[in-house]
């Protein structure tokens, strides 16, 4: 019987790291991560998809090709987006298809992991505001007023 591991992230914990240079290396273990977890159509709908596009049977059929003793599915967006609803949907899902599986989750001081995130949201382009503004950002939104 094969073992499944679910590295579920967070973000912001040296997945990257784990992900090219650590879980590579374990023994007769087939490593799924990515980019391949947001490339494969299976892999995707179990992330994104609404519920009526949703069929547990792609995952299950994809991962029922793997022969090793251990599988380790390693993608930090397995716990969700930040600021969306998709995470209780994702670990429904997850439980479905891998109801034995163990689960692995790193986690972060508060402060490093504000100040991480911060940093790549102004890297990336995508926030030019302050760090207060950045820490109270969800209340900015629509849907929260």
């Amino acid at each position: 019987m094969t073992k499944t591991f679910l590295h579920v992230g967070l973000p912001k914990t040296a997945t990257t790291f784990l992900q090219e240079k650590i879980f590579p290396r374990l023994s007769d273990t087939t490593l799924i991560s990515r980019p391949y977890t947001q490339q494969s159509k299976a892999f995707n709908k179990l992330q994104y998809a609404d519920d009526c596009y949703y069929d547990s049977e792609e995952i299950k059929k994809e991962i029922g090709k793997i022969t090793a003793s251990k599988i380790l599915i390693s993608d930090e967006l397995l716990c969700g987006i930040k600021f969306t609803i998709n995470r209780s949907i994702i670990v429904r899902r997850l439980k479905e298809v891998f109801p034995q599986a163990e689960i692995i989750l790193f986690i972060r001081g508060h402060q490093s992991l504000l100040m991480s995130s911060y940093n790549q949201a102004i890297k990336m382009g995508g926030y030019t505001g302050k760090i207060e503004e950045y820490i109270w950002y969800p209340k900015k939104r629509i849907y929260l007023r």
